[in-house]
């Protein structure tokens, strides 16, 4: 009969996935603090011999654990909220693009909404991209969300424009009121952090 060595391997790995949503100064902290808590857990529950699905499934909840307090982590609640609008809205916009790509541009071969719709996949690149330097707080964030805001108001008034109308008025209010939204959020959310 062998014996199988058993680890925290995955649950480690999922914790060092995890942090890297967190800002790079506390990363490395919070993942020693996490994989100390799994691995002290791990090696009494193998010292109890009670390393059975029940207590592995507790470890998870554990984990669980850890992808809430990376959530709280981020000092702003705003800022955490706008990275995930800005990443469904990345989801929607590249998939209406790239379906309108497909269909419109390749399929009927027509040029303009082809034009169109790169540009607006190249808008869903641009909120993903907005959203994880939210998250991250990359220096550049500023310019990046008002380029992505003004892009994207800029697209979808052009999109919902005559004489070649693409979208209807729910698309434009929510591509376009979206992006003015988040600037306005952004804006206001920065100079409240400034203050404080």
């Amino acid at each position: 009969m062998s014996v199988r060595i058993q680890t925290p391997r995955i649950y480690l790995w999922i914790i060092r996935v995890i942090s890297l949503w967190l800002p790079k100064e506390s990363r490395l902290e919070w993942r020693r603090e996490w994989e100390a808590e799994i691995v002290s857990r791990w090696l009494l529950l193998s010292e109890w011999e009670r390393l059975n699905a029940q207590s592995k499934l507790d470890l998870f909840k554990r984990v669980q654990g850890a992808i809430s307090d990376v959530l709280w982590f981020q000092q702003s609640r705003t800022r955490l909220t706008l990275a995930l609008l800005n990443m469904l809205t990345a989801i929607f916009t590249g998939f209406g693009a790239l379906q309108e790509f497909i269909i419109g541009g390749i399929r009927y071969q027509k040029m303009q909404l082809a034009l169109i719709s790169l540009a607006g996949i190249f808008v869903g690149i641009l909120f993903m991209t907005s959203g994880i330097a939210l998250l991250r707080r990359w220096s550049i964030v500023r310019r990046l969300i008002i380029l992505t805001g003004v892009l994207s108001i800029l697209l979808h008034v052009y999109e919902a424009l005559r004489p070649h109308r693409n979208m209807g008025f729910p698309p434009l209010l929510v591509g376009a009121g979206y992006g003015l939204v988040m600037l306005v959020v952004f804006e206001w959310n920065r100079k409240r952090n400034m203050v404080s």
